[in-house]
């Protein structure tokens, strides 16, 4: 993050301003020019880690809610094509049934009721005529 780089920036600057303008031989002087600089590192350290923290999970939270947006989308399709599928089937299957079969010409598939058959049996009238010999 920039800011923390530019709040480094400021504290060693801040330090070393300090530093030059107070008297070098006291201890409390280099102390405080110390501090400053150790404190606004510290300070400027923590703000990126916990910006990087925050930021990180907000980056995260963004791409499982792409992740989610895309698998949603996705799932729509796939149901969508499914349905159109399912319609198109229909559609054909309306078709074929409305669609009469033909027959086929040519040998008829059963015989006509008006003709009588004829059965041979074993009683002597199956049209024949038998010989008797005289």
């Amino acid at each position: 993050m920039i800011i923390s780089v530019i709040f480094a920036l400021l504290a060693l600057v801040a330090g070393t301003a300090l530093f030059t303008l107070l008297d070098k031989e006291e201890p409390m002087a280099v102390l405080l020019s110390a501090s400053i600089v150790l404190g606004g590192g510290l300070q400027a350290f923590l703000m990126n880690y916990l910006g990087n923290v925050f930021m990180d999970g907000a980056d995260s939270l963004l791409q499982i809610a792409k992740f989610q947006e895309r698998s949603e989308r996705s799932r729509t399709e796939a149901l969508e094509l499914a349905r159109l599928a399912a319609e198109q089937q229909q559609e054909e299957d309306f078709k074929e049934a409305a669609r009469p079969t033909p027959e086929p010409e040519g040998e008829p598939t059963s015989e006509p009721e008006d003709e009588p058959k004829k059965e041979a049996s074993g009683n002597g009238e199956s049209g024949e005529t038998e010989s008797k010999p005289d």
